[in-house]
C-alpha cells in the first residue's frame, strides 16, 4: 500500500517536501480501514440498535472522496505545498457467484480531478478537461480510469476474495506519486464498513478501536480511535446516526531514497498524530455511510535537519468522503 518513491522534480527542488506531500494521502487514510489488532471497549449505555454496514446486492453506489494535504515547510507561505484530489468511485454490488453469504463489489474510477501547488508551481489534471491531458501528471493518472477491481465480501465484511482487471497497468509515469488504482477502490469499499461497533448502541455510546497497522517491510503504526454515537437525525428523510471519533497515531514507515535516478536505500520516517478528528453520517435505513469527514495533524520526522538531527514537518489533511447516489443495477 505505501508504495517506494523518488523526488519529483516538477513539484519542488526540495526533495523532502515533494516525496512527502504526495505521499501522506494515504497514511492516516490506510490508518482507519486497513484490518488491524483491533480491541473493542464499548461503555455501559442502555441497549439500541446495530449499526452494521452493507451494501445490498442489485445496486449500484457512486461515492466521491476529496483528499486535501497542506505541508509547511521552514521558510514561511512560500514553501507550503498544497495537494488535492478528488475521485468519484462506482460500486455495483452483486450476489457472490460461489453462492456463500456476502455480496461481490465491482469497483472503478469514473472521474479524478488533481491539483498540486508547490509555491509557484501549479499542476492540474481533470479526466474531464481535456486541455489538462497532455502532462506527465495526466500520464501518470489516466490509467486508473482503465482499471477495476472485484471484491467478494463475507457476511462479516470482511475479503473473502479478489480480481483485478482493466487497462492501464503499474508503470507510473511520475513515481511516488499516489494512484487510484484496484488498491485505492478496495480501501474505500473496505473502509466503508470499518469502525463499528458488533454490538447494540445507543445514542451516548462510546467505543474504542485501537492497534497497529503492519505495513510490511515498510514498518507500522499505532493507533487509537474513540468513536461516541451522538444523536439521531433526519437529513433527506433518512433516519441517520451522527458518529463522531477522535485518536492518535504513531510509527515510523520507510520511503526509498532514489536519488539522481539511482537506486537508494530506505529511510524511515517518524510519524505522530498529534489530533485526528472527524465526523460519520450513517444511514441506518440503507446501511450505508452517508459522508465522513476527517482532519488529521501529525508532525513528520524528515532527515536534513541540523547536525543530522530530524527536521520536524507539520502536515494538516482533510479527507471528505460523500455517497452521491444510489440505484439499481442496469441490465
Amino acid at each position: 500500500m505505501i508504495r517506494t518513491a523518488r523526488s519529483i522534480g516538477l513539484l519542488s527542488r526540495d526533495r523532502c517536501g515533494t516525496l512527502i506531500i504526495v505521499k501522506t494521502r494515504f497514511i492516516p487514510f490506510l490508518l482507519l480501514i486497513a484490518t488491524p489488532v483491533t480491541a473493542f471497549a464499548q461503555d455501559a449505555k442502555p441497549a439500541g440498535k446495530i449499526l452494521s454496514p452493507g451494501f445490498q446486492s442489485g445496486k449500484t453506489y457512486r461515492y466521491q472522496s476529496s483528499t486535501g494535504v497542506r505541508m509547511k515547510l521552514p521558510g514561511g507561505e512560500a514553501n507550503a505545498r498544497e495537494v488535492h484530489m478528488t475521485q468519484t468511485a462506482k460500486f455495483i454490488v452483486q450476489p457472490r457467484p460461489t453462492g456463500d453469504p456476502g455480496v461481490q463489489i465491482t469497483g472503478s474510477t469514473e472521474a479524478l480531478k488533481i491539483a498540486i501547488n508547490a509555491g509557484t508551481q501549479q499542476m492540474r489534471y481533470d479526466s474531464a478537461d481535456e486541455k489538462t491531458h497532455g502532462s506527465a501528471l495526466a500520464k501518470h493518472f489516466s490509467s486508473s480510469l482503465e482499471q477495476f477491481v472485484q471484491i467478494e465480501l463475507d457476511q462479516r465484511n470482511q475479503v473473502a476474495a479478489r480480481r483485478d482487471g482493466g487497462g492501464g497497468g503499474a508503470a507510473s509515469a511520475m513515481p511516488g506519486m499516489p494512484e487510484f488504482g484496484p488498491d485505492e477502490l478496495q480501501q474505500l469499499i473496505v473502509g466503508l464498513h470499518r469502525g463499528f461497533p458488533k454490538d447494540a448502541v445507543a445514542s451516548g455510546s462510546e467505543w474504542t478501536q485501537k492497534g497497529k497497522n503492519d505495513f510490511g517491510n515498510f514498518g507500522e503504526l499505532e493507533f487509537e480511535i474513540v468513536y461516541r454515537y451522538v444523536r439521531d437525525e433526519k437529513i433527506d428523510e433518512a433516519d441517520c446516526a451522527i458518529i463522531e471519533f477522535k485518536g492518535t497515531m504513531k510509527g515510523d514507515v520507510a520511503v526509498q531514497n532514489d536519488v539522481g535516478g539511482g537506486k537508494g536505500g530506505r529511510e524511515k520516517l517518524g510519524f505522530q498524530g498529534n489530533r485526528m478528528t472527524g465526523q460519520v453520517i450513517f444511514d441506518k435505513t440503507a446501511k450505508v455511510v452517508r459522508q465522513s469527514q476527517q482532519t488529521v495533524l501529525m508532525t513528520v520526522d524528515l532527515p536534513g535537519g541540523q547536525a543530522g538531527a530530524p527536521l520536524k514537518v507539520p502536515i494538516e489533511q482533510q479527507i471528505d468522503i460523500k455517497l452521491l447516489s444510489i440505484a439499481p443495477n442496469q441490465r
